[in-house]
């Protein structure tokens, strides 16, 4: 989930990883809650939440609160490693994160923020570890057991195999870095174009939650629940990610694009560090194999689409994207998949 704009973005994840909220010393005892799957929501349980008072400066008691609602397994879907929620209280409405990110994982520790769904930069995080009561363990393959104040939860960490769809069509100058599961329930195929040195998100046709697409021009198409604008390759049948809706990447909420979902458990065994370097070689010396600053205080947010603000923006931009490109195709897609931090990261 990215902020007001993808530069806030960065500078968001950056203060996340790095702030530091003290928090008093608790050891609730909580009942284990039923394993359930919520397949509908009520306006009850938001008027009830909306007219309910919590501590919401007490970042510690927030946590309690979130995590005595948790089942006592959760699957993390996103690839980045969020676990997602929402709540209402004292008259407004907040979203949250869990993340599980390999370098905590490998600390025994966890992420926890949340924030006024209004004011997404208004955060609050904490760093929990062992000092906070929590206990962080490997339970299994992809498997992570949380406990606090006598409540356990084991994390199920989604396994998104790594080899390319057997139907996957690419230029010879691309190279396929991995499989992507977005907070949006879509999938996503990262690319990488030696020719461009960009990068490029192609929409995985083979995963379960499918766009709903229509026509927004002769080349582009629109799903209508998530807002994005995919561009038809139609001589190699694939559809590339190229517009995410601005109001939802202030929002801040899940349809504000992939650039935050990268395949982060298996980018370590990919050529993805190389491909970084190549594209924004001013952070040669700055990242680590997954993009992030040493420590995994911010990292690089991978954004080769536009935020557009009226959907004819994009339709225009397509067009003077062929008109700048005067017949050569690999300007053609420089301009189409355009990315503002390789100017950013350019020397």
């Amino acid at each position: 989930m990215a902020n007001i704009t993808l530069r806030a973005a960065v500078a968001f994840t950056a203060a996340i990883y790095s702030a530091v909220a003290a928090s008093a010393e608790r050891q609730p005892t909580f009942a284990p809650a039923p394993q359930t799957a919520p397949a509908v929501w009520f306006n009850e349980s938001l008027i009830a939440g909306l007219n309910r008072t919590l501590p919401l400066d007490d970042t510690m008691a927030i946590f309690e609160t979130v995590f005595a609602e948790l089942p006592v397994q959760a699957t993390v879907y996103p690839t980045e490693n969020y676990y997602y929620f929402h709540f209402a209280a004292n008259g407004r409405t907040y979203s949250g994160n869990f993340r599980l990110s390999p370098d905590a994982r490998a600390e025994g520790r966890l992420h926890f923020a949340y924030f006024d769904t209004s004011a997404p930069m208004g955060f609050k995080h904490l760093y929990l570890g062992d000092e906070h009561g929590v206990r962080f363990s490997r339970a299994g393959p992809s498997r992570y057991a949380v406990s606090y104040g006598g409540k356990t939860v084991t994390f199920l960490i989604n396994h998104v195999p790594q080899e390319p769809p057997e139907l996957l069509s690419v230029r010879a100058s691309e190279r396929f870095v991995g499989r992507s599961i977005d907070e949006s329930g879509l999938a996503f195929l990262l690319l990488y174009d030696s020719e461009t040195k960009g990068f490029a998100w192609v929409l995985d046709e083979t995963g379960p939650v499918r766009p709903q697409f229509g026509p927004l021009s002769n080349e582009l198409l629109l799903d209508g629940r998530t807002y994005f604008v995919f561009y038809d390759e139609a001589e190699l049948d694939r559809r590339v990610l190229i517009g995410v809706r601005h109001e939802n990447i202030a929002q801040n909420n899940i349809y504000d694009g992939p650039f935050d979902q990268l395949p982060d458990n298996y980018l370590d065994a990919s050529d993805f560090s190389a491909y970084v370097l190549e594209a924004y070689p001013g952070l040669r010396g700055m990242v680590n194999e997954r993009g992030e600053v040493p420590g995994g205080e911010t990292r690089l947010a991978v954004t080769p689409y536009r935020m557009y603000l009226d959907l004819q923006e994009l339709v225009s931009w397509v067009e003077g994207c062929r008109m700048g490109a005067g017949g050569d195709p690999a300007l053609y897609r420089t301009c189409l998949y355009w990315d503002y931090q390789k100017a950013l990261y350019a020397q």
